[in-house]
């Protein structure tokens, strides 16, 4: 008999909150999804304080959102004057004839005004020459290449990728 008044005193003064009812899984529901949400949230928090800072801060001259097709350098220089440029062209790798052109035909026909002059020794890259090439480096209209002829230059030259 006291066990029987004890559960109903209990039940009177929790406003019936020990019953299984709908409230009462509704309260877990509740409970549950509201930690499922703070973990995500935090891990998601975790994840972005580890990974801004793996990024390498560079200044604005050297940023290079994505690569720059080869004909808009070329076609419109003053716009990259200075800055950080990625590119692809064709390379050769020869004396005096340090470049990358828009393809193997105006490389052999040697349309140097539609070319872009790498800053760097022919012997460092000849082993890539004769190939498709993702390069970057700081693009400038000042210095063009053997005698002028070339459309502008990328100064500290980085072969990123071979294409093939």
């Amino acid at each position: 008999m006291a066990q029987r008044e004890y559960r109903d005193s209990l039940r009177n003064s929790t406003g019936g909150l020990l019953k299984k009812n709908k409230h009462y899984k509704l309260a877990h529901l509740i409970v549950a999804s509201t930690l499922i949400a703070l973990f995500c949230s935090s891990l998601v928090c975790f994840i972005q304080r580890n990974l801004f800072w793996r990024i390498k801060m560079v200044t604005p001259s050297e940023a290079i959102s994505a690569p720059i097709p080869f004909s808009r350098l070329v076609a419109y220089p003053e716009k990259f004057e200075g800055r950080m440029v990625a590119t692809h062209g064709y390379l050769t790798a020869e004396f005096e004839n340090t470049a990358i052109f828009f393809s193997s035909e105006h490389a052999d026909n040697f349309i140097a005004s539609e070319a872009i002059w790498l800053d760097i020794s022919y012997e460092e890259i000849s082993e890539e020459a004769g190939n498709y090439i993702l390069v970057r480096g700081i693009f400038t209209t000042s210095g063009k290449g053997h005698m002028g002829s070339y459309s502008g230059s990328l100064l500290n030259p980085e072969i990123c990728l071979v294409l093939p």
